[in-house]
């Protein structure tokens, strides 16, 4: 009878150790849930992807360049063209070049101007040089043999 009790005491251990929802750890008997200590895993990597994503996106929104194009004169900044001037027609004639990043160009302007005027302000920028203005009077006959 005594034998008997050891082989169940035997099998009784080994039922346990090998259930997959218990675990023994090192030496010491205690039992652990696996699904505990996964689902603790999980939390301690869910926070730290979390802290890497708000990290990421608070270096994207304040380590961001600041616009380099400022307007100095504050003056001229918000100039629109006046009534009785309305653009028809622009013709932009870029030329790129992409092996020193620079680029050349003409651009003529068709206006129509209902009322004299003494001055029209167009807006071109700051880094651009320009050279060749020309103002004339634009026909009716120039536009058709053209």
């Amino acid at each position: 009878m005594r034998k008997l009790a050891l082989t169940v005491q035997a099998m009784n251990l080994k039922t346990e150790s090998t259930s997959p929802f218990f675990r023994e750890t090192s030496s010491r008997p205690n039992r652990t849930l696996c699904c505990f200590t996964l689902s603790r895993k999980a939390a301690i990597v869910g926070i730290v992807v979390a802290l890497l994503l708000i990290l990421v996106v608070l270096l994207a929104v304040f380590v961001r360049p600041s616009s380099v194009d400022k307007i100095s004169n504050h003056h001229y900044s918000f100039i629109r063209l006046p009534r009785h001037i309305s653009p028809i027609e622009y013709h932009v004639y870029l030329h790129p070049n992409l092996t020193t990043f620079k680029f050349s160009g003409k651009v003529d302007v068709l206006l129509y101007c209902t009322e004299a005027a003494d001055n029209i302000t167009l807006h071109i920028g700051n880094k651009l040089n320009y050279f060749n203005i020309q103002v004339g009077i634009y026909s009716r006959l120039e536009r058709h043999t053209k």
